[in-house]
């Protein structure tokens, strides 16, 4: 049965991460001790708590406060070691005696906040969070918090602002560019967002959510080399980052890469089996292969994990019509749209199922459902043309077929069925016209067609004058198949290869700028690039370059080659060897040019 064209991926519902950490150890203020056995232990206490050995933090500051409970700094502190444990009830507990004894006392305000903000109660966070800044307008850690506290109500532009504050008084606060950055994104700000995300991970490279941050960024903005650059670097600094595991698998998916996607959801899987989002992953991977049973079994898992994922639902019904079993697919596509009823994709695919199925007038309300919601979509339309028709609605369906050849003008299968309705309204010139239309269309792209085999015949024989070492005969090949397909990124790509080889370094950069705009994932393109700016003694773009192109292909030997050389140059030897190991583990000695 050919259908479900219009079938996508669920975006994975991955929050942006604002990487609050634990909250930093206090030191004690001069308290004036009366007892210094009591002084002694809460020195020790902040000493442990500094350290992080939170166990032995807290029986210190338990111990001072047996010899005098009036220490407020020390319930404080006490408070601290709770949260790093773990225990936010005991913490709230100690910050709230501590504000009895000193009201005060902003420091415990802030951490009352953000102690509050960790367990849920988000407006009482709020009023703590005001307090503090209240009594300490100058600290960037109250207006950071504060910031925390509104974003989580969801007062993305307060919390902005808040957050902007934080970076006037400490211009080096990477945690407030990260979450800066997470309100931009929100906000839609994506180039405004990506400026403080980059500007977090230059003041904290070890930072993983602000690289997972900024990749989604990336993400967003459609930059997936960039984005798969960071989700690299965020894994590489926490290896079981399940999110950005996801999130890499999803890229992959989408970028074609279906092996290195389905590595991606199995690792995520490994560290969180009962994770919804890689099962999901992971189905989908084996719905692009055409393991119709195993994607079955992964969706079913899916919804088993989290009954409300209603894209989970719609690829489940898209298995089972592989697999014939129609009538389950039709309440599996209706499940989803319960679900999530303005979720376009199961309205359409159910309504193509109901047409397929000789059902056109359970067809219509569905795709009249998809057509609400996507109104500029062409298939839509036409495919609801075809419904109408069906049950008899011909002035409907012209409407509509009409509607689907204003969006798409060289919809050839919409021309042809305006010209048989017209043809059943009697009227033969409009049918006639249509007609033409449809067999001028189908004549250009038969030619189109014939244009790509030649292309590809031609880089075949480029590609034999290249081995061959027939530079110029390579070139005029190449230049062929760019001619013959204007839009092939191969054949830019391999006419860039020849340039570079003949010496034309400024027309081969233009091939591969070329190859890049038509296909912005193309690592090969993208390691030829860095060969020629490495080159002409541009270091870090070419390291840019290859790690975008490792990014997307990480089995690209010559690029881990060509990164390890440049990053030797650099003084970078620990990361250097790494590449080279890689490199040589994917069985590249490094002979050649290092142009692919």
């Amino acid at each position: 049965m050919a259908m479900m064209g219009g079938i996508t991926a669920r975006a994975v519902a991955a929050v942006l991460l604002t990487g609050v950490g634990i909250l930093p150890a206090v030191s004690l203020k001069a308290q004036g001790f009366i007892d210094p056995r009591a002084a002694e232990l809460a020195q020790d206490g902040d000493r442990l708590l500094g350290e992080r050995r939170f166990d032995e933090a807290i029986a210190d500051f338990q111990a001072a406060l047996k010899i005098d409970r009036s220490i407020a700094d020390v319930h404080n502190s006490l408070g601290v070691a709770f949260i790093g444990k773990g225990d936010l009830r005991q913490a709230v507990s100690e910050f709230r005696w501590c504000l009895k004894l000193d009201p005060k006392n902003a420091e415990a305000w802030s951490n009352l906040g953000l102690a509050l903000l960790r367990t849920g109660a988000v407006a009482e966070s709020l009023q703590t969070l005001h307090s503090a800044v209240q009594l300490e307008p100058d600290s960037p850690q109250n207006h950071y918090r504060l910031g925390l506290a509104l974003s989580s109500g969801g007062q993305t532009e307060a919390a902005a602002q808040e957050f902007s504050t934080a970076l006037k008084l400490k211009p080096d606060y990477a945690e407030a560019e990260n979450d800066l950055g997470v309100a931009l994104v929100s906000l839609g700000k994506i180039d405004e967002a990506i400026a403080h995300l980059r500007r977090s991970v230059a003041l904290r490279p070890d930072y993983p959510e602000a690289h997972y941050n900024l990749g989604l960024a990336y993400s967003r903005q459609g930059d997936v080399a960039s984005a798969l650059t960071e989700f690299r670097e965020a894994l590489r600094l926490r290896p079981d980052y399940v999110d950005a595991q996801i999130r890499t698998g999803e890229l992959l998916l989408h970028a074609g890469d279906v092996s290195q996607a389905t590595e991606k959801f199995k690792a995520a899987l490994a560290s969180t089996p009962d994770s919804a989002t890689a099962y999901y992953g992971l189905g989908r991977c084996d719905l692009r292969l055409n393991r119709n049973r195993e994607a079955l079994a992964e969706f079913e898992k899916t919804v088993e994990l989290d009954p409300s994922f209603a894209e989970a639902y719609n690829n489940l019904a898209v298995a089972l019509v592989a697999l014939g079993r129609l009538d389950e697919a039709e309440a599996a596509f209706k499940r989803a749209s319960q679900l999530k009823p303005d979720y376009v994709d199961a309205h359409y695919n159910l309504g193509v199922l109901n047409l397929a199925q000789s059902k056109p007038s359970l067809a219509v309300p569905e795709l009249q459902k998809a057509v609400a919601l996507q109104a500029r979509n062409t298939e839509y339309h036409y495919r609801l043309g075809l419904a109408l028709s069906q049950c008899g609605q011909v002035l409907q369906a012209i409407a509509e077929m009409r509607t689907a050849l204003d969006l798409d003008p060289a919809n050839a299968n919409a021309h042809y069925t305006v010209a048989r309705l017209m043809e059943h309204q009697g009227d033969s010139a409009a049918a006639a016209r249509e007609f033409a239309e449809f067999g001028r269309i189908r004549q250009l792209q038969h030619e189109q067609g014939e244009r790509a085999t030649e292309a590809t015949l031609d880089i075949g024989h480029g590609l034999d004058a290249l081995a061959a070492g027939n530079l110029q005969q390579a070139v005029r090949d190449f230049r062929s198949a760019v001619e013959a397909e204007p839009s092939s990124p191969e054949a830019h790509n391999h006419l860039g290869l020849a340039l570079a080889k003949a010496g034309q370094q400024e027309a081969a950069m233009a091939e591969f700028r070329k190859a890049l705009e038509l296909q912005p994932q193309d690592a090969a393109a993208r390691n030829n690039t860095a060969s020629l700016l490495a080159a002409q003694g541009n270091l870090t773009g070419a390291i840019e370059q290859l790690q975008k192109a490792i990014a997307l292909q990480d089995d690209l030997a010559q690029a881990h080659y060509n990164l390890g050389i440049l990053l030797t140059e650099k003084g970078d030897s620990k990361a250097a060897q790494a590449e080279l190991a890689k490199a040589r583990e994917l069985g590249y000695s490094g002979k050649g040019s290092g142009l692919k």
